[in-house]
């Protein structure tokens, strides 16, 4: 039976120490993005939580340029990730997973468990590379995550985006309501249209919401837990659900404008092009 263990090397963040998995029976070696990781909890000792910046409610369309200058602040993003998939029939798979983006045109999300790298999504400008290895719930972080069955129709690289600008759609906003502790704002797709809740104290987005020209949902994307990291601000959970299945990604050491590795974005051996 073929043999795992992770060992010390280089990780996608320059200057620390990630994994690199090795077969006890071959010797080979492959880079994986880093280390098994144990369940880490995202939300720290009571109180701990650095305050979130405030700002005072000018509009949804000062809001809109303040959430948007903010993003462009932000060139690279890496973390770790545990990932949590369930289907209606209450099964759940767990995985343990890394992310690395560097905006606008660059993004790694590789997932394994016990050491075996079981899912690899890279995207860059020259093109995207899947490496699936199938089974369990892996085939559902595929539709949800892969660049040519995303549920939303939008390019995985702008859903990225969104995470931190809902106009990375491009269009203009069109203001559904500015009542209470959060204002929403629509954008037209292609067919049909995505509604963003955003909270009016923290300019946060806190979910997306993708709709068909019937007007029936097809896929949200709900951020919560959002910590302060260099003058911007990220969700450390993430929770994508289109029809009967859901992704949870929960993240931890969230580094924003971190150097990274010269191969971070390399595809891995067996990753096969997407059209």
């Amino acid at each position: 039976m073929r043999v795992e263990r992770c060992l010390s090397l280089r990780s996608v963040r320059k200057n620390e120490t990630p994994l690199v998995c090795s077969s006890a029976t071959g010797g080979g070696r492959y880079i994986i993005m880093c280390a098994f990781v144990s369940c880490i909890g995202l939300t720290g000792v009571a109180g701990c939580a650095p305050r979130l910046p405030v700002y005072p409610w000018s509009g949804h369309e000062n809001a809109l340029r303040t959430i948007t200058a903010r993003a462009r602040s932000i060139e690279t993003m890496s973390a770790r990730c545990r990932m949590v998939l369930s289907a209606s029939d209450g099964e759940t798979v767990q995985l343990d997973g890394a992310i690395v983006v560097k905006y606008p045109d660059h993004l790694r999300l590789r997932a394994w468990k016990f050491s075996r790298c079981v899912f690899d999504l890279t995207i860059t400008p020259d093109g995207k590379w899947l490496m699936d290895a199938g089974g369990d719930r892996r085939g559902d972080l595929a539709d949800l995550l892969s660049p040519t069955h995303s549920p939303t129709k939008v390019p995985i690289m702008t859903a990225w985006s969104l995470v931190q600008d809902p106009s990375a759609l491009g269009g203009e906003p069109e203001l559904v309501d500015a009542d209470g502790r959060r204002f929403t704002v629509r954008y037209a797709l292609d067919d049909g249209y995505m509604q963003c809740r955003i909270d009016r104290r923290t300019l946060t987005p806190i979910e997306y919401r993708f709709m068909g020209a019937d007007g029936r949902t097809t896929a949200t994307i709900k951020l919560d837990a959002y910590r302060a990291r260099r003058g911007a601000l990220w969700p450390t959970r993430m929770t994508i659900r289109s029809g009967e299945r859901m992704i949870e990604l929960r993240l931890s050491e969230v580094e924003i404008n971190d150097e990274l590795a010269e191969r971070a974005f390399d595809p891995p051996t067996g990753a096969i092009r997407q059209p």
